[in-house]
């Protein structure tokens, strides 16, 4: 059992990157965010959702999403509803209005820099798509929203207070309520119904399984878990303990999911959170994006995320920008 020093140590790193990815004071003007995925629906996700959509991305730079030159980030598309505390539209496109933060270790290194676009100006933590909805966390009132595609048909699908979200492989929302709540692992439908405890504790949804194109289980560990000497991502054969897991890739992550051979992590550095593309045996670590970016999904041709550097807005990317 996970004692609840696991715990508080884990959401006191988390705490201490997201403070600093919030003071925003650094530009690198770079354009371009996201994360990698292929599946035609739901594929894993650790830590997070799983992603969809459609239609086509296509701001500044060539047809295929990879940007050229100077990028301008603006959109004509536009998702268009009420937001969860009930002020406004949920809009889409524009410029991307803030700031980025590059971690010293990470300064002059290649950045893959794809053509980014806004989805849904919301501020959130954790972001899920399947090919009807938008589901999130709002930051304000912390309930659990989902929205369509257009941006129409706004609910709320429950009450409880939400630190994290998924959705699962079967089409299920896992979610965790807040550590003052009792830090309770949740999954429900779609639609907010049919709710079910797990019996599962907060520190639990870091580990949760993701199964690669090559049949093994990935998922996460920190070095304060039993069977892991360093914080990274692991891997293990189908049906094994956590523990007998080997490390792949060495970090503090904050959430992954995995795309054809690739591995895309959100990963806490120094001074922000950070997109990376890292190939399944840990190699190759290539930054994706100078924003700062979590919660990474898939679904089609579009990989969605949380842009921490515009407010915590929802953007998706064409995976293909980064597949090359």
């Amino acid at each position: 059992m996970k004692k609840i020093i696991t715990l508080l140590c884990v959401l006191a790193m988390a705490t201490a990157v997201l403070t600093a990815c919030n003071t925003n004071t650094a530009s690198s003007g770079a354009d371009g965010s996201g994360v990698l995925s292929n599946a035609p629906t739901a594929s894993g996700s650790s830590g997070t959702g799983d992603g969809a959509g459609s239609g086509d991305a296509s701001s500044a730079g060539t047809g295929d999403g990879t940007a050229s030159g100077d990028q301008n980030t603006g959109n004509s598309s536009t998702v268009a509803g009420q937001n969860a505390s009930g002020s406004g539209n949920i809009s889409g496109g524009g410029e991307i209005a803030g700031e980025v933060v590059v971690a010293p270790e990470d300064a002059g290194k290649t950045i893959i820099n794809p053509v980014i676009e806004r989805v849904l100006a919301v501020s959130t933590l954790y972001v899920a798509v399947d090919n009807d909805y938008i589901y999130y966390i709002d930051r304000n009132d912390e309930h659990i929203y989902r929205v369509k595609h257009d941006g129409s048909g706004e609910e709320k699908l429950t009450d409880d207070t939400v630190s994290w979200l998924r959705l699962t492989e079967n089409g299920k929302l896992d979610y965790a309520t807040n550590i003052d709540t009792g830090a309770k692992y949740y999954t429900m439908n779609t639609d907010g119904s049919g709710k079910v405890d797990n019996n599962r504790t907060l520190i639990d949804y870091y580990v949760d399984d993701v199964t690669g194109p090559d049949g093994m289980v990935y998922y996460f560990m920190t070095e304060f878990e039993s069977g892991a000497a360093k914080s990274g991502i692991y891997k293990r054969s189908a049906g094994s303990e956590e523990s007998t897991g080997t490390l792949v890739y060495e970090g503090n992550v904050h959430s992954f999911c995995i795309v054809d051979n690739y591995i895309i992590a959100s990963v806490n550095r120094s001074e922000c959170q950070s997109l990376f593309r890292i190939n399944l045996d840990g190699t190759n670590e290539t930054m994706i994006t100078d924003y700062n970016g979590v919660s990474p999904v898939v679904n089609g041709d579009y990989v969605y995320f949380v842009n921490q550097s515009d407010d915590y807005s929802v953007f998706r990317m064409n995976k293909a920008a980064i597949e090359k």
